[in-house]
């Protein structure tokens, strides 16, 4: 009999029924349920001919194989599935198969499945090129692993790369002073298309790139890097960059126009910076302190004895007045002189070398007494000279620390060479305007140290012979309008420059009026404050005919003179010689001494180059210190040469006209910058 479809079912139903449970006992089922591992492996059972039941676990990665551009960012997404339907809450883990953060790195390395089933993780990739995997699996191991594979392409980018180099003179103190370094770039075709006239100041920069706290002395110096370029920016570029110290002044710079041309593909070029100069260009108030009484006693014997004879005026009138009278070749004084000292011209001609005995003469010794009383007179109406115990010291003080003062002009920057900076030809000159000196004022204030002086106004201890005294430098100047002849003007110097704050002065001369300056000092200056005259005729004239007569028309000073030498002698028939010599040392005397000095001139330099006149260089390996510190700042420009307290020093040489001796003697020198004080 057939079934029916119906009735076989039944059948069926029931079958299976025995077989589970009414059928069992003792026997074994001959079908098995076959459940996969989470790694999809069913053992090792033969299940050719069997079925399989239960759940299937799955992912699916949304894209296995994949390309990514280099630095660029994507999400890796995966789908996990429970029998074909997407399942949320199931945790992903992902796992980077390199340890290198250049290639590649996940953002987070777990992720929770969403209500669709897929879970994602960023990924992050260097700039290649390079191929790494990144494998995904559930948590729970329930489903088969996967793998993405990933292949980095490097991109092709507008990007322009600046590496530094520094060539220049600074050490490495001047170098640590740069502390920050801009790169800038400039595109061609606007205002600038070379190098040539840059204007690193005022040019337009499309980009800044800025590196703070990086002194220029860092070794590499930093590279700057330009990126983000569309492609409106390719085009060719001028590269700039600048060093700036911590104000702000740039100290180096550099500038290349070859070689950055901005477009697809990475550029690198190097920019080179080298050394902003300090500005030396300008000018500058310079003083030279020189000792010129101690050089002139080696070149010029005859004019050192007239500048002693007018200094013993003060501290030995009687002396220096029949010394001049005896100095001077002239027959009326002659007849004076050979009456005061008992030597015979054949014997000795020059009286005053070694016959320095006076005779025994009755006149000689009123005359003494007079001469003497009248110095003291004057000095008794002079309060100035009457606080200086030792007048002659004073003045020779006077002479020996003479400041010419000038003009240090400096027109062109110098050159950089091997080893130094050059200054051109032509671009120094020194020009000297004046003269100061200084003499010192004695108290009677007994010290020891200094500490007992009242220092704020400038008082010092004074060593001398005896208790030291306090005392007070004083200070006057003298314009070189009073000097008589052609200005003294030092011309033209050369000089270098080394680690741009080491000034050397080469060795060059100095056009100097020697004897007329040391005239003018002591006629000008000494007469006038010491003795309230200004010229040597009225100095001999107050000396010989009394206190104001060279200044009152109504009096003879030499009448007066003969008849106050002789008012209690009995030398009257000798009242007409000593008015006559008295008229004559006053006309020929003062010239005399005038004409010594103002003829006493410098050798010229065509004698014997710089060894001729007064030549001025820098010592070897001591330099001139310059300073940039005007304001407790640098602003890259030259503000002082040597300080106050410590001035430069020049080797000087003099040698005077028709003389065989040059003599070497040191010279302190100090300039400032015009406008700073």
């Amino acid at each position: 009999m057939k079934l029916r479809a119906p009735h076989l079912a039944a059948v069926l139903a029931l079958l299976l029924l025995a077989g589970s449970g009414l059928f069992n006992a003792g026997c074994k089922s001959t079908t098995e349920v076959i459940q996969a591992d989470a790694s999809g492996d069913t053992g090792n059972a033969d299940t050719s001919n069997d079925t399989v039941i239960g759940t299937q676990y799955t992912l699916i990665l949304d894209q296995q194989d994949r390309k990514m551009v280099g630095l660029s960012e994507d999400f890796l997404k995966v789908q996990y599935l429970e029998d074909g339907v997407p399942k949320d809450g199931v945790d992903i883990v992902y796992t980077l198969d390199t340890a290198d953060s250049s290639v590649a790195v996940l953002q987070v390395t777990e992720a929770t499945t969403a209500n669709n089933g897929f879970a994602q993780v960023k990924i992050s990739v260097g700039s290649g090129p390079a191929t790494f995997t990144v494998t995904v699996q559930d948590k729970a191991k329930l489903a088969a692993p996967k793998k993405f594979t990933i292949e980095i392409v490097p991109k092709e980018q507008a990007e322009l790369t600046v590496k530094l180099e520094y060539d220049g003179v600074r050490n490495n103190a001047q170098l640590a002073e740069v502390q920050v370094v801009e790169v800038y770039i400039y595109k061609k075709g606007g205002e600038y298309t070379t190098c040539d006239k840059f204007d690193f100041a005022t040019a337009t920069a499309k980009k800044l790139k800025s590196v703070p706290s990086q002194p220029l002395i860092q070794s590499p110096i930093p590279d700057a890097a330009f990126a983000g370029f569309q492609q409106a920016d390719y085009g060719e570029y001028l590269v700039f960059g600048v060093g700036k110290n911590a104000d702000g002044y740039v100290l180096a710079q550099g500038c290349l126009d070859t070689g950055a041309a901005v477009g697809t593909q990475p550029v690198v070029v190097t920019l080179v910076l080298g050394d902003v100069l300090p500005n030396y260009v300008g000018k500058y108030n310079m003083s030279l302190e020189l000792d010129l009484l101690s050089a002139l006693k080696t070149v010029n014997k005859t004019a050192y004895d007239v500048v002693d004879t007018i200094i013993t005026l003060f501290s030995d009138p009687t002396g220096a007045v029949l010394k001049l009278t005896c100095k001077i070749d002239n027959d009326t004084l002659d007849s004076v002189c050979d009456a005061l000292y008992d030597c015979a011209d054949a014997v000795q001609p020059d009286k005053m070398v070694d016959c320095q005995q006076l005779t025994d003469t009755v006149w000689t010794s009123v005359g003494s007494q007079f001469l003497n009383a009248l110095i003291g007179n004057l000095i008794g109406r002079n309060p100035l000279l009457s606080s200086i115990v030792n007048v002659g010291a004073a003045i020779s003080e006077m002479i020996k620390g003479i400041k010419m003062n000038g003009v240090l002009e400096i027109t062109q920057q110098p050159t950089p060479m091997t080893d130094k900076l050059q200054f051109p030809d032509g671009s120094i000159n020194v020009s000297f305007t004046g003269i100061s000196y200084k003499w010192y004022v004695e108290t009677t204030t007994v010290c020891t140290q200094a500490s007992d002086c009242p220092q704020s106004q400038g008082y010092f201890c004074l060593e001398k012979t005896g208790d030291n005294v306090c005392a007070q430098i004083q200070e006057g100047t003298i314009n070189s309008s009073l000097i008589s002849g052609s200005p003294f003007i030092a011309g033209m110097f050369k000089a270098y420059v080394k680690d741009l704050y080491d000034f050397y002065l080469e060795e060059g001369p100095v056009n100097l009026n020697y004897g007329t300056i040391i005239n003018a000092i002591l006629e000008k200056v000494v007469l006038k404050q010491f003795a309230g005259v200004d010229s040597y005729e009225n100095f001999i004239k107050e000396l010989l005919g009394g206190s104001g007569c060279s200044s009152n028309p109504q009096v003879d000073c030499c009448e007066e003179a003969s008849k106050k030498l002789l008012a209690d002698s009995d030398l009257q028939s000798l009242a007409s010689v000593i008015k006559a010599a008295c008229n004559t040392l006053i006309g020929v005397g003062g010239k005399y001494l005038r004409d010594q000095l103002n003829g006493l001139t410098l050798s010229s330099a065509s004698d014997a180059g710089c060894g001729a006149g007064l030549c001025l260089s820098s010592p070897t390996g001591v330099p001139c210190k310059l300073f940039d510190t005007y304001g407790n700042k640098t602003d890259n420009e030259i503000d002082y040469f040597g300080e106050k307290s410590n001035p430069c020093l020049l080797n000087a040489t003099i040698k005077v006209e028709n003389g065989s001796t040059t003599v070497p003697f040191d010279v302190r020198f100090t300039a400032v910058r015009q406008g700073i004080e």
